[in-house]
Order: C-alpha cells, then sequence, then structure tokens
C-alpha cells in the first residue's frame, strides 16, 4: 500500500492517535466510570488538540483532528473542539500554579471533567527528507 502527500499525513496521524490510545493511555484512576444507559453504549474519549512539530499549517492540524474523530467514532463517543480547548486551559492555568504542576494530573482533570476514561493525544511531526 502506497501512500502520498495528505494521505500519507492523515494515514500517520491516524496510525499514531490508535497506537497512543490503544498501546501508551492508560484509562485515568481519577475518571469516575461513565453510567451506561444501554448495552451497546460507546465508551467516551476526550481528544485533545492536535500537536504539530515542524513547519505546518492550522489547515493540517484541523484535518488531522477530523481523521482521527472519524475514526474514532466507530468505537467512542468522541469529545473534541472548543468545549475540550476551554477545559484544557482552564485545567492547565489552575496546575501550573501548584508547586508540583504534573502532566498526569492535568489529563486526570479533563478526563474527570468530562466524565471519561479514555484521553487521546495525537502528536504530529513533520520529519524533512
Amino acid at each position: 500500500m502506497t501512500f502520498t502527500g495528505d494521505k500519507r499525513m492523515r494515514f500517520n496521524a491516524v496510525l499514531i492517535a490508535f497506537l497512543f490510545l490503544f498501546a501508551v493511555a492508560v484509562p485515568c484512576a481519577h475518571a469516575q466510570k461513565p453510567k451506561k444507559k444501554a448495552a451497546e453504549a460507546k465508551p467516551t474519549v476526550v481528544l485533545l488538540p492536535v500537536l504539530l512539530h515542524g513547519e505546518q499549517s492550522k489547515e493540517a492540524s484541523s484535518s488531522y483532528q477530523d481523521a482521527i474523530t472519524e475514526s474514532l467514532q466507530s468505537r467512542y463517543e468522541v469529545i473534541a473542539g472548543s468545549k475540550v480547548e476551554e477545559v484544557l486551559r482552564k485545567v492547565t492555568a489552575k496546575e501550573s500554579q501548584k508547586e508540583q504542576c504534573d502532566l498526569t494530573k492535568c489529563y486526570g482533570a479533563i478526563a474527570v471533567e468530562f466524565n471519561s476514561e479514555y484521553l487521546a493525544v495525537l502528536n504530529v511531526t513533520k520529519l524533512e527528507g
């Protein structure tokens, strides 16, 4: 399977997000388990804003966010966008005031805010060459 240009970037973004979500992400210990209303209720995942490294446009960020949201929706109820950005700013400001600022605690606080067990973080790095 050969990918070029934007297709390769989208494929890499989806692949990185899935690897993080399934291999690295540990359900936040601080989050309360959501109550299941029906036997087929999907678990909730909070998708944090895409972190771009290297020279990439904001349009690329939006494309990555859309691609990963679409991919995750088959298995999860995805929370993303301005609500997440607002909570992220609030939690980051609060945690940065503490003597022991910890990224894990920030993630836990975000998960609690949305009553979610899962967070997805997508880092995209553009490599030269």
